[in-house]
């Protein structure tokens, strides 16, 4: 023990055997905060690694996506804990690679307009298809994708903003995990996006009907 500790605590507390007794304690004190703070520190970053590496659940906000999510409304009085709302497990190790994803699948993106603000909508097209639309055909530009929300009357999504940078896109939504009577691993699926059938034009790129 320091002795200018050891004379400090002396003076405070009058007696050798009371200073020897209280360096203990305070050692023990000190050891015990530095292995809790070591511990919090390493599950963060683990927790931290997890989140950025394999993915991490969220809730959805709004209607865009009904049917799909956010169909009903559950346990209204959990709605602090935003449990009256539908979450999903955000899949962020299947976006390394585009070669995993389908036209179908609903992806999760950094806003085009706020890049603070997550989107959640379903893929319709790759770079490369043509989307047929009541004011012409637009084709997907090099490095991009078509999104558009399932409820399309109640969605802001690529009819509004144009095609996303593929750069935006970090995840994809792979299972509902919430609320538990709703479980189920979420299928890729254009059934509410296209009028007719999706048609191959060249080298794998499609035709898509857009919905209005």
């Amino acid at each position: 023990m320091s002795q200018a500790v050891k004379r400090g605590l002396k003076l405070i507390l009058g007696a050798d055997a009371l200073v020897e007794s209280t360096w203990r304690t305070t050692r023990r004190v000190v050891r015990v905060s530095l292995n809790v703070i070591g511990f919090s520190v390493s599950s963060v970053c683990v927790a931290n690694t997890f989140f950025n590496v394999v993915g991490y659940p969220a809730s959805i906000s709004g209607g865009s996506m009904r049917p799909c999510l956010n169909h009903t409304s559950h346990y209204p009085t959990l709605d602090w804990l935003r449990l009256n709302l539908d979450w999903v497990f955000v899949n962020v190790w299947s976006a390394r690679h585009w070669n995993q994803f389908e036209r179908g699948d609903i992806v999760v993106f950094l806003s085009p307009k706020d890049p603070n603000d997550f989107v959640i909508k379903r893929l319709i097209a790759f770079e490369g298809d043509v989307i047929l639309r009541p004011e012409g055909e637009l084709e997907v530009p090099k490095g991009h994708i078509w999104v558009e929300g399932d409820n399309s009357r109640n969605s802001i999504d690529s009819k509004h903003y144009g095609p996303v940078p593929l750069g935006l896109v970090f995840a994809k939504a792979t299972h509902v995990i919430w609320p538990p009577q709703n479980w189920k691993k979420i299928q890729p699926s254009l059934e509410n996006h296209v009028d007719k059938d999706i048609r191959e034009i060249d080298s794998g790129h499609c035709m898509i009907i857009s919905h209005l």
